[in-house]
């Protein structure tokens, strides 16, 4: 009998989920389609908040505005540069992570109510810097255009369709790659951050790498 790894298995258990949703797709409305991406996004976001207070044990009150970074990096990368809305998400991930990373290491000398604390004013502070910039859409936001479906998918795949997949399909990707992540090595050093900053730090882990790095990938 065939034994699968570990690894394998997630992997293997990741492609029958995406599976399962495709088929569930063509079998629900326009208006479950629409909100079962919104769904998927929610998700995600509450995997990255897991993985930065549930596994590494930074209190970050401030997680919108990295959320909002992304947000507006992929708007931008679509109606400014005209990119394929595929690779605008790869570049909203690759520019919060950015974000983040300079957000953890600003931050890696602080913990608790401090950490909530910063990461709450730049919460608040982004929106009101945001509206200073016209190209950044103002109060109003910027909106964009997610892209048709490709031909081979046929002329019946709706817009709502469309949606729905790039967004489970975008959330299962980084929802696996967090899993492997937490059982690698880096998610125990998550849990020794979390658990104790201290011991962590006499046993060799870099505290404020570790940090910079919670903040980049979440």
């Amino acid at each position: 009998m065939l034994k699968l790894s570990a690894p394998r298995k997630r992997l293997f258990g990741f492609i029958l989920l995406g599976w399962a949703l495709l088929l569930i797709s063509d079998r629900i409305g326009e208006l479950r389609q629409y909100q079962g991406a919104f769904v998927a996004m929610y998700t995600l976001a509450i995997a990255s908040i897991i993985l930065l207070t549930g596994y590494s044990g930074q209190l970050s009150l401030g997680h919108s505005a990295l959320m909002a970074v992304g947000a507006y990096a992929g708007a931008l990368s679509v109606n400014n540069f005209k990119l394929h809305p595929v690779i605008a998400l790869i570049m909203a991930a690759l520019v919060a992570g950015i974000f983040g990373l300079l957000l953890g290491y600003a931050a890696a000398r602080l913990s608790g109510p401090y950490l909530a604390g910063t990461t709450l004013a730049l919460a608040v502070s982004l929106p009101t810097i945001a509206n200073q910039f016209p190209v950044l859409g103002g109060e109003q936001g910027l909106a964009f255009d997610i892209g048709t479906a490709p031909t081979r998918l046929g002329e019946d795949f709706s817009q709502y369709q469309w949606f729905f997949w790039i967004s489970c399909l975008s959330a299962l990707i980084m929802i696996w790659f967090l899993v492997n992540l937490l059982n690698s090595r880096y998610g125990r050093e998550f849990r020794a951050l979390r658990d104790n900053p201290t011991a962590a730090q006499l046993a060799g882990i870099n505290i404020g790498r570790q940090k910079a790095l919670a903040f980049s990938l979440s």
